[in-house]
């Protein structure tokens, strides 16, 4: 998911062209941070955001995704204290009143261990933002 060696960054002897179209996708990744930043308080970080994007991801492709598998996905890139970081992300509480409202979690039926990490319907609403500012790509 993040091999840096099959990315395509161009290098001087790209056409202007690649150069361009490669510019296109970071306007489309600045516009997509650009409206999470916007929902979101100042304290967030690269890697909140990039915590909060596989679940968004994941709840899109109808998955269920726990701590030990977004731990897993990142391969240590989000750290092991993330169960603690993204605390932001869930509905305020008596530990954690600024709590953003956007995800929550649900113990598994079969084993009261394991919690799955599910987005709100506030969060499935950030989320859509995000993908419609995406899709738009434009910072103008």
């Amino acid at each position: 998911m993040f091999d840096l060696a099959e990315s395509r960054v161009p290098t001087s002897k790209s056409s202007p062209a690649r150069l361009t179209a490669f510019a296109g996708d970071f306007e489309h990744l600045a516009a997509a941070l650009f409206a999470l930043a916007e929902r979101a308080p100042a304290r967030l970080t690269l890697r909140q955001s990039l915590a909060f994007s596989i679940i968004c991801y994941s709840n899109a492709m109808g998955r269920v995704i726990t701590m030990k598998d977004l731990r897993k996905l990142t391969d240590g890139v989000i750290g092991q204290s993330i169960e603690k970081s993204i605390q932001q992300f869930f509905t305020p509480s008596r530990d954690y009143p600024d709590g953003l409202g956007w995800l929550e979690q649900e113990a598994d039926p079969d084993d009261r261990r394991k919690k799955y990490l599910r987005l709100t319907p506030q969060g499935s609403d950030c989320a859509k933002a995000i993908i419609e500012s995406l899709k738009e790509g434009s910072l103008n």
